[in-house]
């Protein structure tokens, strides 16, 4: 108990401080993207709440700058690293309380090779809901407009 009461006062303090957060769905100024809220949390809201904000501190919002809550994408609050166990635990539970819907599926998918526009991405929840012909008579894929994710 003693420990977990050490690591919630380090992580309030450094958190408050704003040295450290991961800027996935950011825009170029550093304020939160639409597309970082784009989407349901799987888990309910008071469970992901519990899980993965701190107390006292003010969550993300689209346009804000406040700093994502570190349990959204690392287990250590002084390190800069992002661990891709916690970050994939994060997509399949609370994605939309960490502000990391653009890392679903939904965003973060693979470029149309076939495409000479930047960003035109095909998703997997794309390729089997609409189907199109192309002027060969080869049937394609419906193409997603993804927008740029960093």
């Amino acid at each position: 108990m003693e420990m977990l009461q050490i690591t919630v006062i380090a992580t309030m303090c450094f958190v408050a401080q704003g040295q450290v957060t991961y800027k996935a769905c950011l825009d170029k100024n550093g304020k939160y993207k639409a597309e970082a809220f784009d989407c349901d949390d799987k888990l309910p809201r008071t469970i992901c709440e519990r899980l993965y904000e701190v107390a006292g501190i003010e969550r993300p919002g689209i346009g804000n700058q406040k700093d994502r809550f570190f349990a959204c994408w690392t287990s250590d609050v002084f390190s800069k690293e992002v661990n891709k166990e916690i970050l994939k635990r994060v997509l399949d539970t609370c994605p939309r309380t960490c502000a990391l819907c653009c890392k679903t599926a939904k965003y973060d998918c693979e470029d149309d090779k076939r495409s000479v526009q930047k960003n035109i991405r095909l998703c997997d929840e794309t390729i089997n809901t609409t189907q199109s012909v192309d002027s060969e008579g080869t049937t394609i894929p419906a193409i997603d407009h993804t927008p740029e994710v960093l």
